[in-house]
């Protein structure tokens, strides 16, 4: 279907202003209003219903060989809903556009969202798992890591994975981020006096390192105790054998 072929079709209520001799003006804003989700616009039929209901109530209750007077109440109603009727035609044509965009825009969710349950049933997942798992991959996509320029600035070189720190030798030790010499060299002198570390937490705890770039330090690294006699205790705050 093309576009001004669909605009048209939808556009069919343009056509209930004009019967407002016979009181039907104002359920074309009421329709929008229901079908596009804009309470606004059901007010603007209440509104344009009320001199209808009133004229419908009066004409109950008058004689119906009464002379209708343009003063009367009767009369009132009448001109009100005849006014009323060459206003709305003017209105509903001003809201045409609008009501196609958000038709438009309503069309496209309820197609995102049959998409959407289409893939989560293909892969086996309930639509809160995948809505979850959208929208945690979008985040974490968008996201910057906290950390990641400042090491980017302070340990532009590459680290190799996997460096033994209880057992590589001080070169190796070097190339972990924020470790310099002199730390390299305490690293040596903690294992010769038999100190061994058992998480990237009490290496860090024992250097003075600050929690970030431990958190660096961790993914490059990997804890092989030694086959000495002795490690550290970081609760006890002794060493004990083993």
């Amino acid at each position: 279907m093309s576009k001004s072929s669909w605009e048209l079709i939808h556009s069919w209520w343009l056509i209930l202003p004009f019967t407002f001799p016979i009181y039907l003006n104002w359920t074309a804003f009421i329709y929008i209003g229901i079908t596009a989700r804009d309470r606004k616009w059901i007010s603007y039929g209440v509104i344009y219903s009320i001199p209808s209901i009133l004229l419908t109530f009066v004409d109950s209750t008058t004689n119906s060989n009464e002379i209708i007077d343009a003063n009367s109440l009767m009369g009132i109603l009448i001109i009100s809903i005849y006014l009323m009727g060459c206003i709305s035609i003017i209105h509903a044509f001003s809201l045409r556009e609008e009501y196609l965009i958000r038709l438009k825009a309503l069309k496209n969710v309820k197609n995102d969202d049959k998409l959407r349950k289409k893939i989560a049933r293909e892969y086996g997942l309930d639509d809160g798992n995948f809505s979850y798992n959208q929208e945690h991959s979008t985040r974490i996509k968008n996201e910057k890591s906290p950390i990641s320029d400042e090491f980017v600035k302070d340990f532009p070189h590459t680290v190799s994975p996997s460096i033994d720190i209880n057992n590589d030798p001080e070169d190796l030790l070097l190339e972990l981020p924020g470790i310099n010499e002199t730390l390299a060299k305490k690293i040596i002198q903690l294992r010769q006096s038999g100190i061994y570390f058992d998480s990237a937490e009490d290496f860090g705890e024992l250097l003075g390192l600050k929690p970030h770039v431990v958190e660096r330090i961790k993914p490059l690294i990997v804890i092989n105790t030694s086959g000495e006699e002795t490690k550290i205790m970081k609760n006890k705050g002794r060493i004990v054998d083993i």
